[in-house]
């Protein structure tokens, strides 16, 4: 929990100009997460980063597709990252009740993100993911069945936040159409 607050104060200082980029938090297995479940972990029948369509990665990068970096975490958390120079996409997979506990109750959201597949979709500023915070970008967040998703994605080298949400929402559903 301790590790979530240090993300949480990195992503308030980010969003503030204090800082560029802050990556503390659960990155290993070793690391505390965030508040859990009893999950044999994300990736327990497979590679966590199936659940987002090939096509839905290629709408981010203009360019070849960067290589998925993926991160299987303890208690069903997982992170996959797609990044380059030009744009990240971060999608992080966490049991659903985090959502609320762990980025609602904790962070500031811009708003509702209004969506026909998924009913509590929220946006937050900035890049936010399991123990990242960073000011750039825009992430959506919502939840699917027994799962919670963040959806982050920067585009350019400060991200622009009317062509991020709508990148991020449109991943966010197609997560959650396949799901």
């Amino acid at each position: 929990m301790w590790r979530l607050a240090i993300a949480a104060a990195a992503l308030a200082l980010a969003a503030a100009g204090c800082s560029d980029d802050s990556t503390s938090g659960p990155e290993s297995a070793a690391s505390p997460l965030p508040t859990g479940s009893t999950d044999t972990g994300a990736a327990a029948s497979g590679d966590p980063c199936t659940v987002v369509p090939d096509s839905a990665v290629a709408t981010v990068f203009t360019g070849t597709r960067p290589e998925v970096d993926v991160n299987n975490l303890t208690g069903g958390f997982a992170t996959c990252t797609w990044e380059d120079s030009e744009a990240t996409l971060l999608v992080s997979v966490f049991p659903a009740a985090n959502l609320q506990t762990d980025y609602k109750d904790q962070l500031n959201m811009t708003g509702p993100v209004q969506s026909s597949v998924f009913a509590d979709g929220v946006s937050f500023p900035g890049t936010v993911g399991i123990g990242k915070a960073n000011a750039k970008g825009t992430t959506v967040g919502f939840t699917t069945g027994d799962k919670g998703y963040l959806v982050a994605v920067r585009t350019g080298a400060e991200g622009h936040p009317k062509k991020d949400l709508p990148l991020a929402t449109g991943i966010a559903e197609a997560i959650a159409r396949g799901s």
